[in-house]
């Protein structure tokens, strides 16, 4: 696999590679910031960001969302995390 370039500076997991990260984490982090880009290598970036922090963060993010629809707070206007994650993993598996 090529090495990850760095399109972003600044962030948290700069000099990291998408390896240095659990593998079902970034599959769910792509798929989720592709709410602000179509580029896959920057919603990696952003992923890798966010799991440099919080290494669980998208296991946290659908618990969230998922308390918030229990709660009938959830807004999302789009479908579902679910939904969107199942799409990924399907992408990403093909």
């Amino acid at each position: 696999m090529p090495e990850h370039k760095d399109r972003l500076p600044g962030g948290f997991a700069d000099k990291r590679q998408p390896k240095d990260f659990n593998k079902t984490q970034m599959k769910m982090g792509r798929k989720v910031e592709y709410e602000h880009t179509n580029d896959p290598k920057i919603a990696d970036e952003i992923s890798m960001d966010h799991l440099e922090e919080i290494p669980d963060y998208y296991d946290r993010l659908e618990d969230m969302e998922d308390k918030a629809k229990e709660e009938g707070q959830f807004r999302n206007v789009e479908e579902s995390f679910a939904q969107r994650l199942d799409k990924a993993l399907g992408l990403l598996n093909e």
